[in-house]
């Protein structure tokens, strides 16, 4: 089965921060005899490999029953991502279709419809996240992270950041990187048990005069977790 999480523009974008509310919902979800999660993404710097996607697993480890986590990056150009035949196969059912696509439900059936393995998840936006809010409990940056293709983090050491700079196994031992931050008087900032969910906004035009109207077609965002 294929989880395909799916929103719309007017409830938040698709970035790092989105797909990390994304991986928090299905994390929720499963059982809670789970204790180890492998997570294997593509290298792009702006949905999985940043800093924002290291602090949100630091603070997985941390606060729920998981134990451990591995997020494996595929090597550019020598990697297959089953997600990409999945939304192949949705562009293709689009291509097919007669009937036009003016709102966010229609997407969601199109997809649902596409495969019977398809399931699909419609976030809402109490599932988006406040990640900004753990800034101030690790360190601003994550030097190197373009080069780093293996990233581990365990409960038992729940500031730092263990990291390869290959995906494959044994052929490199971890390295690790401190993510502690401390306060202006050397102790450690108090951490968040729960994190609070974005605040609704009006997303203002240029001029900030009044919102900004969204295209009535629109092809929502979505990210499927396997």
């Amino acid at each position: 089965m294929a989880n395909m999480y799916m929103w719309h523009e007017a409830q938040a974008s698709r970035g790092c921060k989105e797909i990390a509310s994304c991986l928090f919902k299905f994390i929720k979800s499963i059982p809670s005899t789970v204790k180890h999660i492998t997570c294997f993404t593509d290298n792009c710097g702006g949905q999985n490999k940043s800093q924002i996607i290291v602090k949100f697993w630091l603070y997985v480890v941390r606060t729920i029953n998981i134990e451990t986590v591995d997020h494996r990056f595929f090597c550019c150009g020598h990697s297959y991502n089953e997600c990409d035949q999945d939304f192949g196969q949705i562009e293709l059912k689009k291509r097919r279709i007669k009937e036009s696509i003016y709102i966010p439900e229609h997407w969601y059936d199109l997809v649902s419809s596409t495969s019977k393995k398809f399931i699909v998840v419609k976030m809402v936006d109490k599932d988006f996240i406040d990640l900004e809010s753990l800034q101030p409990h690790f360190k601003k940056s994550v030097p190197g992270i373009r080069q780093m293709q293996w990233l581990h983090f365990e409960k038992s050491s729940p500031d730092t950041l263990y990291f390869k700079h290959s995906a494959a196994d044994g052929l490199e031992m971890f390295s690790e990187m401190s993510m502690k931050v401390k306060n202006c008087r050397g102790r450690q900032k108090q951490f968040p048990k729960h994190l609070p969910t974005v605040k609704e906004k009006p997303v203002l035009s240029s001029k900030g005069k009044g919102p900004v109207r969204s295209n009535p077609i629109h092809t929502p965002n979505s990210s499927s977790i396997l």
